[in-house]
């Protein structure tokens, strides 16, 4: 199976997010403007984008590559985090402070 680890886009377009696979990527998936932040969860194989300039966070789906819904969030997010033991979804917003 695929890892989940991934990293931040390498396509020109400021607008995709990139699965790091073992080999060289094989998707360039759509996610809001400007991502900035990328956090895994293992156990449910969802990856989450921070959007800076969209002020949303995308949640894709590791085993489709697609994003299967975007959550608004505070002002100019830039990290997310995952802790996995209490199923939580971290978000720092640069403009407005951390949010979950």
């Amino acid at each position: 199976g695929r890892s989940p680890s991934w990293r931040p886009p390498v396509s020109p377009s400021p607008q995709l997010a990139t699965p790091a696979l073992a080999g060289p990527p094989t998707a360039a998936i759509p996610v809001g403007s400007n991502p900035w932040g990328i956090a895994a969860d293992a156990a449910t194989r969802t990856v989450y984008v921070a959007n800076e300039l969209s002020n949303t966070v995308s949640v894709i789906s590791e085993a489709t590559d697609t994003v299967i819904k975007a959550i608004a969030v505070g002002s100019t997010p830039q990290g997310v985090a995952v802790d996995p033991n209490t199923n939580t979804v971290w978000v720092d917003n640069d403009a407005a402070g951390p949010s979950r």
